[in-house]
């Protein structure tokens, strides 16, 4: 049995804490060194490039990213079927989801809009999506009066609906 993928997972754990820890070294840092992980061929290796990438992106300025979630969205748009690259993709923007734990940023809300239409594709991927969102519910119920006006109705209503789809009694 192959191991070697505890080893990829262990070190991009790894890069994550070096940068958190080092912040002053990531005007030299390469993201895509971590963004390459997400197209692993094993679930947790991709599982921790998406943790990690969440804890790099809360340290990068907004214009890397907008394209970061840009190139996310066009790969995910792009990939042909491919389960894989799919999910790596939908882990990279649920990273940015993740990573923006007490703001809700405008590209968060468009992280978020965006990422509803991949709950019902595939299995991994819609699981990751609905984790996704029930974080983000679970996290900002309490204080959401003050954070809905973000959303616009249309949004609103798509997490509405994926928030909780099924009733017991219905």
């Amino acid at each position: 049995m192959d191991r070697k993928w505890q080893l990829r997972a262990l070190g991009v754990k790894s890069i994550a804490m070096c940068i958190s820890k080092n912040w002053w070294l990531l005007d030299r840092f390469d993201i895509s060194t971590v963004t390459n992980k997400l197209y692993d061929p094993e679930i947790q290796v991709r599982k921790a490039a998406s943790d990690s990438l969440a804890s790099i992106m809360l340290l990068l300025p907004r214009e890397v990213l907008v394209s970061v979630t840009n190139e996310f969205k066009v790969r995910a748009d792009s990939c042909g079927g491919n389960e894989i690259v799919l999910h790596g993709a939908v882990l990279g923007l649920i990273a940015l989801v993740k990573s923006h734990v007490v703001e809700i940023g405008d590209w968060v809300v468009e992280v978020l809009s965006y990422i509803t239409k991949y709950k019902d594709n595939y299995g991994i991927v819609s699981d990751s999506v609905r984790l996704c969102i029930a974080e983000f519910w679970n996290r900002h119920k309490p204080t959401w009066e003050h954070e809905k006006h973000k959303f616009n109705k249309e949004q609103q209503d798509a997490l509405a609906e994926h928030i909780n789809p099924y009733n017991y009694f219905a």
